[in-house]
């Protein structure tokens, strides 16, 4: 999972756990935000902000009008009932009155992210393939499959993005964040997707990551 941190307000972001929990990159205006959005792809959008000024209210409906799929979350010391209920009509998922543990903030984003991309369920069907989006386990019919986590990642996602072929850079990015740079090659990303494959096909699972010649990678139901 993949937010992009957005700080409007004048007090530091919360401590989120973010490093052992997501990858994440920080901004602290709307023109930085936009130039991540037109480079890479978030699973949540996380603002702090502590009232709605004008530039962010076009700015946060300009996103709910083109029909993004990132989650989208505000966290604010403002409590007034105006400012939510503004915060909600510009199409906010949720919105987290600060303080707030940072356990909960955690929860929240993992939950709207998950309502988001897999309308609420729990669990998530890919031909016979079942994965627990609770437990982070796969099985194939009833048998476990046991796949690493960057494999259990990379079979996630491409299922949330079925209708379209993946590039090997945006899932790389995915999967990294701003580390790929450091990338000499993309051996490693080949690596594990030749292993998740193999797990796929030997566990009979009916479900193929097809390879689109120099365009990326797509999830199929065979």
């Amino acid at each position: 999972m993949k937010l992009l941190l957005v700080n409007f307000s004048d007090t530091d972001l919360p401590e989120l756990k973010i490093s052992h929990e997501f990858l994440h990159d920080g901004v602290s205006s709307i023109l930085q935000a936009s130039e991540k959005f037109m480079l890479y792809e978030y699973d949540c959008l996380v603002i702090k902000i502590d009232k709605i000024e004008v530039e962010c209210y076009s700015w946060l409906r300009h996103l709910s009008e083109n029909n993004r799929n990132e989650g989208l979350i505000l966290l604010s010391s403002n409590d007034a009932l105006e400012n939510k209920l503004s915060a909600f009509e510009l199409g906010v998922d949720d919105y987290l009155v600060l303080p707030m543990h940072p356990e909960e903030i955690i929860a929240r984003i993992k939950s709207v992210t998950r309502r988001k991309k897999f309308q609420s369920n729990s669990k998530i069907y890919i031909g016979n393939i079942v994965i627990d989006l609770y437990a982070r386990t796969v099985f194939v019919w009833d048998h476990p499959l046991k796949l690493t986590k960057t494999e259990y990642d990379i079979l996630l996602h491409l299922h949330a993005n079925k209708h379209r072929v993946v590039s090997k850079e945006l899932l790389a990015e995915y999967l990294w964040g701003d580390d790929v740079d450091n990338l000499e090659s993309f051996n490693i990303l080949f690596a594990h997707i030749k292993n998740l494959r193999k797990k796929l096909v030997n566990s009979k699972s009916g479900v193929e990551i097809k390879n689109v010649y120099k365009v990326g990678y797509q999830i199929i139901e065979l």
